[in-house]
């Protein structure tokens, strides 16, 4: 290795170590420059990508680091874990099973494979795989790590609804932070996971209506209301989709049934008004506009009130709008 291309590594993991990360990714990237084929930086600046979050630029690093290295143990760990976050938990099993390969008694390797089994639903292979962890952390004299493993498999039965809701948690998180794409495949594995979940579907379903694909959205929807036909959400969110799809008509039914389950749910005032003002009644739009208001104005939800007059506004002077709330 080069001496400016090690300094830049050297200074890169002294920086991951405080804590430092976007310093560290500069430093590892200044040594890719230096060396483009130094698998090292890439694998270093991996983990980093993945200690801020950044999980997809981490699995291009990483992919990198293992092409120029295809026995860089830390690849596949790093990796796996990567994919893990993404909810890709076949790919995470794939690279554990190459690290496993390299090094059948590593500690890591068999934690994580043991996760992502359980994040499958494998719950058997998943306390398989723990045990194998917690004999391995034993053997290298880990005994506080090897005690927190212990714990897992004495709780194993939890773990499953447990890890649920930390990964509707992280969805809803993404989702509301615009991270579709990020969230969607955390929504996916939900909908497998519990597929008599009403609220699965229809967040499933909200995902695919905000990617704009609503046949997509609609099918979850339709599933939502088959499992409870009572589901106000479910009727309101398929009506959006429509009135995406210009199918005003099938939208104000929709919103129409959504209504009598749930007369306060202000977001099917708001989209029906759509649907009857593309239908050429503005009448019917703007007061289901007027009804939205008061009932934000009584919730003192300021925001929505102040959305729901910039929709007003902007119909009221024919702006048409392509993209209902």
């Amino acid at each position: 290795m080069e001496a400016k291309t090690k300094r830049f590594i050297n200074r890169g993991l002294k920086q991951l170590g405080l804590g430092k990360i976007p310093e560290a990714i500069a430093d590892f990237t200044q040594a890719i420059v230096q060396n483009p084929r130094q698998g090292d930086a890439y694998l270093y600046r991996g983990q980093a990508h993945g200690e801020r979050g950044d999980y997809r630029s981490a699995i291009i690093d990483l992919t990198q680091a293992l092409h120029l290295d295809p026995k860089c143990l830390y690849g596949y760990l790093f990796r796996g874990t990567a994919y893990i976050e993404l909810g890709l938990y076949t790919e995470a099993i794939a690279d554990f099973n190459q690290g496993v390969k390299l090094c059948p008694e590593c500690p890591e390797l068999l934690y994580y494979r043991a996760l992502g089994y359980l994040r499958m639903g494998n719950k058997s292979k998943g306390e398989d795989e723990l045990r194998c962890a917690a004999e391995a952390l034993k053997q290298v004299g880990d005994l506080e790590t090897y005690a927190e493993v212990q714990s897992d498999l004495h709780s194993i039965d939890d773990l499953p609804s447990q890890f649920q809701a930390e990964v509707q948690a992280r969805a809803i998180k993404k989702a509301k932070q615009g991270d579709l794409r990020e969230a969607l495949p955390d929504f996916e594995f939900l909908v497998r996971q519990n597929p008599e979940s009403t609220d699965a579907w229809i967040n499933r379903g909200l995902a695919w209506s905000r990617l704009g694909d609503q046949t997509k959205a609609i099918a979850d929807f339709n599933n939502a209301i088959k499992l409870k036909p009572d589901s106000a959400e479910a009727y309101s969110n398929r009506g959006t989709s429509l009135v995406f799809l210009e199918e005003y008509e099938a939208a104000l039914k929709d919103f129409n049934q959504a209504l009598r389950l749930r007369p306060q749910l202000t977001h099917a005032y708001q989209n029906r008004a759509l649907a009857h003002y593309f239908l050429g009644d503005q009448g019917s739009a703007y007061q289901d506009l007027g009804r939205a208001c008061d009932l934000l104005q009584a919730q003192n939800d300021l925001d929505g009130y102040r959305q729901t007059w910039a929709i007003f506004l902007r119909l009221l002077s024919k702006d048409y709008l392509t993209n209902p709330l």
